[in-house]
């Protein structure tokens, strides 16, 4: 029914699909990979939070596991973060 022809480069078309193409990202958050959510860790989960960017400007962070379980996610300044981080690291001797 296919030449063999054809059914290779079908195949090799197919075989490009889902690998990662890595997208340069818009955006630095200095915070992602770093910082667990506190209240899925109290319940013996581990979530990252992730950045995000409101208002053009500001950029926040917030647990995605919160946000679809239906909790009132808890939305943090990076400032906030970056003062909490700060504080941490010097008393570290």
């Amino acid at each position: 029914l296919v030449s063999p022809a054809l059914w290779d480069r079908v195949q090799d078309i197919m075989s490009g699909r889902g690998t990662n193409h890595p997208h340069p990202q818009k955006h630095h958050f200095a915070f992602n990979g770093l910082v667990y959510c506190g209240v899925c860790a109290d319940e013996g989960k581990v979530h990252l939070l992730v950045g995000e960017i409101q208002r053009a400007k500001y950029i926040y962070y917030h647990c995605n596991n919160c946000q679809r379980s239906g909790r009132k996610a808890k939305f943090v300044r990076e400032q906030t973060l970056d003062a909490m981080m700060t504080e941490h690291l010097t008393h570290i001797p």
